[in-house]
């Protein structure tokens, strides 16, 4: 067996490992993605497929919102959509103390401009009829969605 030579190896071909490896090679470096299995086929590829900025800490929007503008040019960057839709992700409320701490997120990361919408129990019926009674509201982005994770990381 012949040593791999290589400026950078990523072991873990999930979602994380395998973008990773893209981005350094458009930037030329040589880079090694190394998995025992096929890539996306653990934690990558078996979840709901939510790619979401509400609900993350300050902490994590930063890569989150840089990721945001990504996933709009999966087809340039891997070949194809992945499935990838900007279809919204709600937050339920429960009760009026949970609509009050979907309210204070809000204010709390309106400077990364996710354009949350909160959702009173009324409007919340009206809009998502199948939810039923019993929920005092929620929050909506908009501009959060879901694309199909088992064809994200093997792309």
């Amino acid at each position: 067996m012949n040593p791999l030579k290589t400026e950078v190896a990523i072991i873990g071909a999930g979602l994380v490992g395998a973008s990773a490896a893209l981005a350094l090679r458009r930037m030329g470096v040589a880079t090694a993605l190394i998995d025992s299995g096929a890539s996306g086929a653990r934690a990558s590829g078996v979840n709901f497929g939510g790619v979401r900025r509400q609900g993350r800490s300050i902490e994590q929007l930063y890569l989150a919102q840089r990721a945001h503008g990504i996933w709009s040019r999966l087809p340039e960057l891997i070949g194809t959509d992945a499935e990838y839709v900007r279809s919204g992700h709600l937050k339920l409320a429960r009760t009026e103390s949970d609509l009050d701490k979907l309210r204070a997120y809000r204010d709390k990361v309106s400077d990364f401009d996710l354009g949350l919408e909160i959702i009173d129990a009324a409007e919340l019926r009206r809009r998502f009829p199948a939810l039923g009674p019993g929920m005092a509201g929620g929050s909506l982005c908009p501009q959060d969605g879901q694309a199909n994770p088992r064809l994200v990381a093997p792309a």
